[in-house]
C-alpha cells in the first residue's frame, strides 16, 4: 500500500478516470519518519528519538531501512506508475538521512554512531524555526520527476500540523488548484491489513468492469 490504511490508490484512480490531470502528488508517506520528524520539531535529539522509535516497533529492525529513504522513494514510484510515468527507482532523488559512510557498517555500529548525526539534524530542524517553518520528509511526484527528502513546509501547511505516525498525501491537479488532501494513520497492523484489502478489492472490481466492458 501507498499510505497504511490511506485511500491513496482509490484517490488517485477517480481523479485519473475523471479525465483530470495531474500536476503534482506530495505527500508524507512514512509513519516512522513522520514520528521521528514530530519529535525533533518539539526538540527532542536525533539520536534519541530513533532509538526510541525502534524500541517501540515503530522502524524496521535495521532503522536505515526507514531513513534511507528509499521506503518511501518506493511509493511515490508506484504512484508515479499509476500516473502513467515510466521512472525507474534509480531516476529518483533520494536525501537519506545519514551519511553514505553509515551504510555498510554493522546495526549496532550504527546505532552507536547515532549520536554524531544530532547536531546535523538539529541544525537543519533550526533553519526551518528560523523561518518559522517546518520540517517534514516528504515524496513529491511531478511530471518531470519523483524527489523523496526533507523540505521545509509552511505553517499553513497541511504537512505542518501531522503528529505521531499519521500519514498524508494531497493530488494538485487542473481542475483542483486547492490539492485534494487525504490523511490518517501511517501504521499500524490493522489500519494497514485494512489498506492492503481495500485495494485487493479494488483490482478484483476493476477486473470485474473489464471483463463485462468485453461482453
Amino acid at each position: 500500500t501507498v499510505g497504511a490504511g490511506l485511500p491513496t490508490m482509490i484517490t488517485l484512480r477517480r481523479i485519473l478516470d475523471s479525465g483530470d490531470e495531474i500536476k503534482k502528488v506530495e505527500g508524507q508517506l512514512s509513519g516512522t519518519l513522520g514520528y521521528i520528524l514530530s519529535a525533533l520539531q518539539k526538540g527532542d535529539k536525533f539520536s534519541d528519538v530513533v532509538v526510541d522509535a525502534k524500541a517501540k516497533g515503530f522502524t524496521e529492525p535495521d532503522p536505515r531501512d526507514d531513513l534511507s529513504g528509499v521506503d518511501v522513494a518506493r511509493k511515490a514510484l508506484i504512484i508515479s506508475r499509476c500516473m502513467g510515468q515510466s521512472f525507474n527507482l534509480s531516476d529518483i532523488e533520494i536525501e537519506a538521512l545519514y551519511p553514505p559512510e553509515f551504510e555498510d557498517i554493522s546495526l549496532d555500529e550504527f546505532m552507536s554512531k547515532l549520536p554524531e548525526l544530532d547536531e546535523i539534524v538539529d541544525d537543519k530542524v533550526k533553519s526551518a524555526k528560523g523561518k518559522d517553518k517546518f520540517l517534514r520528509y516528504t515524496a513529491t511526484v511531478k511530471p518531470e520527476g519523483i524527489r523523496a527528502g526533507l523540505v521545509e513546509v509552511e505553517k499553513a501547511s497541511p504537512l505542518a500540523s501531522l503528529e505521531g505516525t499519521d500519514n498524508l498525501i494531497s493530488f494538485e491537479t487542473k481542475w483542483y488548484t486547492s490539492p485534494t488532501v487525504v490523511r490518517g494513520p501511517g501504521a499500524g497492523v490493522e489500519v494497514t491489513a485494512a489498506g492492503v484489502l481495500s485495494d485487493c478489492m479494488d483490482l478484483y472490481g476493476s477486473k470485474v468492469r473489464t471483463q463485462w466492458g468485453n461482453l
